[in-house]
């Protein structure tokens, strides 16, 4: 008997839970342990420039990948609570939280050794509590008080946390990775103290072992040097999976819910291919497809999970609930800036040809802008573009200055409703999907070159319905 209590509550699980079957990234997780266990490994100080970025799209995967180093870091033996000598351990934070060093260190002292850190940090606590009233910046406090009254409480630094460890570190018995999710919303001035903070880590001033890693989406890795952290960073894009990491996630994933897929292992490898392999639209095939399970046992008894128990209807509405929730992903990502602005996206979207950068696209937003006689300055184009990038629109390509769309299919989706506005937003998606996921085409290429010859010269009608149909998989715009 498959799991139907935990598939029942996978299908209603909010976006950013820990996904129960993780593939791929494999190298990225052991490079940001590995990275952390040297410094370690050689002086038990830790090193300077140890800092990860994982950066992409919204729906990319970069809170699952955190949640995965979570999980591999206290894997076994480190659920105890007991820290193995030689081992390290993960902090996580949300961007919030890493705003304040207080509360930054009090999470820190817990994690080496929770039972003393509320005695050892008591004192310096009752100065801090008085500074959250007072109004110290680094606190987040809005009164303001006297200079007299802020001068006598202690800065919240790794100096500080370095005493309470004591002066050879002898606490810590491994090294340290403060994990630090949408990062790109972490303020961007570089003498906030909570800016200093992280350079501190990053610069490795304190001599300890601790790293950062800094997950947030397409543009991270220059807002971090907002913050000050220039140097000596690495940084992982993240963003469509292997065809076989996919066909892995969703033949693991069945197996993970005693799902027998049985014959239907084509018609599984198929939703991986509509999904162009796209961790987000992954997750709503999978979606869809434990509703559908679902609510077929609850309707029929004998139902044991067996896939090929499934008749067509079935089928067909897992996909119609697929194509719904890929519709809805992108609805989340369409801003009021971008709502507001629905005739300068679809040309701008278009513009994209596989050469553009970001000069080309700011110069493309002040032309657009300037033929629908709405002129915007450089820097209100530059800031268009920033916010597109924070939407999922555009991305820059790994070390390449070439700009793409980086979610599958949402480039076309933001043309087609503003071009088309009045139309079924999943019919795209669906009849498109079978164009390409039915095999007419050996990759998006060759289904891209087939549709620009057949648009040349056709009329508007004509027109309306490649945009239904093999367009809406990207397989003319996609770069």
């Amino acid at each position: 008997m498959f799991a139907r209590e935990a598939l029942s509550k996978f299908a209603k699980r909010e976006e950013k839970s820990a996904p129960p079957v993780f593939v791929g990234r494999k190298a990225i997780i052991n490079d940001i342990i590995e990275r952390a266990n040297e410094g370690w490994q050689n002086n038990r100080k830790g090193e300077p420039g140890q800092t990860r970025i994982v950066q992409g799209a919204p729906g990319a995967g970069k809170s699952s990948l955190i949640a995965e180093l979570e999980k591999k870091i206290n894997k076994g033996a480190h659920a105890t609570t007991s820290w193995l000598k030689d081992e390290p351990r993960i902090l996580t934070l949300s961007n919030s939280e890493a705003r304040s060093p207080q509360i930054v260190l009090r999470k820190l002292a817990r994690l080496v050794d929770r039972d003393k850190a509320r005695d050892l940090f008591a004192e310096k606590s009752k100065f801090w509590n008085v500074a959250i009233k007072v109004g110290v910046p680094e606190f987040g406090a809005e009164v303001s008080h006297s200079s007299e009254t802020i001068s006598k409480v202690p800065s919240a630094t790794l100096s500080l946390f370095k005493e309470w460890l004591g002066f050879n570190s002898s606490r810590l018995q491994g090294p340290i990775i403060i994990a630090i999710d949408e990062a790109q919303n972490l303020p961007s001035d570089k003498d906030l103290p909570s800016s200093q903070f992280l350079q501190d880590i990053h610069e490795n001033n304190s001599k300890l072992p601790i790293s950062l890693l800094l997950a947030g989406l397409g543009d991270t890795r220059t807002h971090i040097a907002s913050l000050g952290l220039t140097r000596s960073l690495t940084v992982h894009s993240i963003g469509r999976f292997e065809r076989q990491e996919s066909t892995e996630l969703m033949r693991e994933w069945c197996e993970h819910f005693d799902l027998a897929i049985g014959a239907q292992r084509k018609r599984l490898d198929g939703y991986c291919k509509l999904a162009d392999d796209w961790p987000r639209h992954l997750h709503c095939a999978q979606k869809a497809l434990a509703q559908v399970v679902v609510d077929k046992s609850e309707a029929q008894s004998k139902f044991n999970g067996e896939l090929d128990a499934m008749n067509e209807q079935d089928w067909m509405r897992v996909t119609d609930r697929f194509a719904q929730y890929r519709v809805e992903y992108y609805r989340d990502r369409v801003s009021q800036t971008m709502k507001f602005n629905g005739d300068l996206i679809a040309p701008l979207m278009q513009s994209l040809n596989g050469q553009s950068t970001f000069v080309t696209m700011r110069k493309s937003v002040q032309r657009i802008s300037e033929e629908l006689s709405d002129t915007r300055t450089r820097q209100e184009a530059v800031d268009f573009c920033k916010h597109l990038i924070h939407q999922g629109a555009i991305q820059e390509l790994p070390n390449k200055s070439i700009i793409h769309c980086p979610i599958p299919f949402f480039r076309t989706y933001l043309i087609e409703t503003a071009k088309f506005p009045e139309k079924d937003e999943t019919y795209s998606i669906r009849c498109g999907g079978e164009i390409y996921s039915e095999g007419e085409f050996d990759s998006l290429s060759d289904a891209r070159d087939w549709a620009t010859k057949q648009l040349d010269g056709l009329k508007s009608d004509q027109e309306v319905f490649l945009w239904q149909g093999a367009v809406a998989v990207d397989i003319i715009t996609q770069v």
